[in-house]
């Protein structure tokens, strides 16, 4: 259906077509131009590189523990933590392991 025999809302038209919008019988301008990601400020606070994640601080503890044979449970509630945090830290310790083992940083 052609857009004259649709029967719009009253002042819809200048919504539909294109062109500088009106307000009260002024025309709009955008008031500053448009800023590209590139030309924003960035600030970023940093995270204290000295302390590792928890799991990364219990690791070799946890580890040691595992082989052991205390459980994931036992474990966390000796570290202080819960049981998926010593699953992630064993897991970590692991493969961080077989990286030194196979000649990797």
């Amino acid at each position: 259906m052609p857009l004259a025999q649709v029967s719009w809302p009253r002042g819809i038209e200048e919504w539909l077509l294109p062109g500088p919008r009106l307000m009260k019988g002024k025309t709009w301008t955008r008031s500053q131009r448009i800023r590209t990601a590139a030309e924003l400020p960035l600030v970023v606070d940093l995270a204290d590189p000295a302390l590792p994640p928890k799991y990364q601080q219990i690791a070799e503890r946890a580890a040691h523990l595992r082989e052991l044979g205390m459980t994931y449970r036992s474990i966390g509630e000796v570290l202080g933590v819960d049981a998926k945090s010593v699953r992630n830290a064993t897991g970590w310790w692991e493969t961080r392991s077989q990286d030194r083992h196979l000649g990797r940083p």
